[in-house]
């Protein structure tokens, strides 16, 4: 909508007013002045301008190397991170095989201790089967040296000899038969 628009007037009282007046007299002193400025005035907003679109533009060119270098880091530390991973989920597959290991190797430890202790107890019960059986053998031949005694006697005509002999092992002897 601009001041020549016949609704202009409606939407806007008394600026059509404003527009038909004649300018301030300051402005109308120095029209000469205003015409030589204009062009500086037109030069100097150009430059602005081309100024800020070359400042833009050059901006924009670094926002972008810079997004790239950021992407391009970004990059890199998602390789590492994906190889970290990758060796850490090696490691906990080798970690995992170990303690696999490990625990079939306690086990078989623990299945081989409890066989030494079986065997241990084995070996204690005949170790006291042994001593049982030393001290039965020592009993009997207790009793076979006090019988040889007895018959060498009789064989000599010296039977009280013989039976005080006998008589001397015969608690032994007896012990020896209530053990075999």
């Amino acid at each position: 909508m601009s001041p020549s628009d016949p609704s202009f007037d409606a939407t806007f009282p008394g600026v059509q007013a404003l527009v038909d007046e004649a300018p301030p007299p300051l402005l109308d002193a120095a029209p000469a002045r205003r015409r030589r400025r204009a062009p500086v005035v037109v030069a100097l907003v150009l430059v602005a301008l081309v100024g800020l679109g070359l400042l833009e533009v050059s901006t924009d060119v670094s926002d972008r190397a810079t997004i790239r270098a950021r992407e391009a880091t970004l990059a890199q530390v998602r390789f590492v991170q994906a190889e970290v991973a990758a060796d850490q989920r090696a490691t906990f597959a080798k970690l995992v095989t170990a303690t696999g290991a490990e625990n079939t190797s306690i086990a078989g430890l623990l299945q081989l201790r409890s066989e030494l202790d079986t065997t241990t107890a084995n070996l204690h019960a005949a170790g006291v089967a042994i001593d049982v059986h030393a001290t039965n053998i020592d009993d009997l031949n207790t009793c076979l040296n006090g019988v040889e005694q007895a018959l060498n006697a009789i064989s000599v005509d010296s039977t009280s000899v013989a039976v005080a002999e006998l008589q001397s092992v015969a608690g032994v002897c007896s012990e020896a038969q209530g053990s075999g």
